[in-house]
């Protein structure tokens, strides 16, 4: 891969950005959850990132990745 050292320079300057938000985001995700719930209530997260597709957890790595 190539690119300009100027290029190069101003990707580097955007990850931390990217990172904080991310972690950021993380934490607060975690604390609503926190206070979302009671003792006798439960949670369920549901993440959406397959494509609504129902694969199972203990799955061998190549058919998770559509080998």
């Amino acid at each position: 891969m190539e690119c300009k050292v100027k290029d190069l320079i101003e990707k580097l300057e955007e990850t931390p950005k990217d990172f904080e938000r991310h972690v950021n985001n993380i934490k607060t995700q975690y604390k609503n959850h926190r206070e979302c719930i009671d003792e006798d209530e439960i949670a369920l997260h549901i993440d959406f990132s397959g494509n609504n597709s129902c694969k199972q957890h203990e799955e061998i790595q190549l058919l998770h990745f559509g080998g």
